[in-house]
């Protein structure tokens, strides 16, 4: 897991260009490889797996952006969710281990449902409001909270207590994002320009 937040923090790294900027990052990675617990082990293909959805993550944050800067960005992501829901369908009406299929089951559909409002549509929804408000790096950093939060939720719904280690990894994201939001990006106040009345709207006085 901990190899999929290469992305965003390679997207913040990029896109930094002071060394307040920089230090975040540091920051968000030394915290995230804390709170995960890093362990140089697993299969090569596995790591293979992790780096490519760790790119696929860089991909999204680009072109999320790009989106949001569109100006449509919920609409889109409606579209996205209406093409996907269309081609995966077909594989709720395939049977199952038992010869059912999972659409026979009614609690298993409000299930599905729930997942899907939850795990996708008010996450990538939320996504597309932060996009255009903050430029892509800082987005990138602020990713880094979710495994502080994760830890903090294990707590307070597993009671499982974190580490030295983990306790250490939130403070360090928490000091990235209050490090890296102490102002706008220069790409989101580019992206966003004031907007200026039109000619229509304009009153003109006659001079006196």
């Amino acid at each position: 897991m901990a190899l999929e937040f290469c992305g965003p923090v390679a997207v913040a790294a990029v896109l930094s260009r002071r060394p307040r900027d920089v230090a975040a990052v540091v920051l968000a990675a030394a915290g995230v490889a804390l709170i995960a617990d890093v362990r140089w082990s697993g299969s090569p293909s596995g790591v293979l797996w992790a780096l490519a959805a760790a790119a696929m993550w860089a991909a999204y944050i680009v072109l999320g952006k790009r989106v949001a800067s569109a100006g449509n960005g919920v609409e889109d992501m409606a579209v996205g969710f209406t093409v996907a829901a269309v081609l995966g369908t077909p594989v709720l009406f395939l049977h199952g281990t038992a010869g059912i299929a999972p659409l026979a089951d009614p609690w298993v559909l409000v299930l599905a449902v729930g997942v899907g409002v939850l795990s996708s549509v008010v996450p990538y929804g939320l996504d597309q409001v932060v996009l255009r408000r903050v430029g892509q790096a800082r987005f990138a950093v602020l990713l880094a909270l979710l495994p502080a939060t994760a830890t903090v939720i294990g707590l307070l719904v597993l009671s499982q207590l974190p580490g030295l280690a983990e306790g250490a990894g939130i403070l360090l994201v928490i000091g990235a994002v209050l490090l890296r939001s102490r102002d706008g990006d220069a790409s989101a106040e580019a992206a966003d320009p004031p907007v200026r009345p039109s000619r229509v709207t304009e009153r003109h006085h006659p001079p006196e």
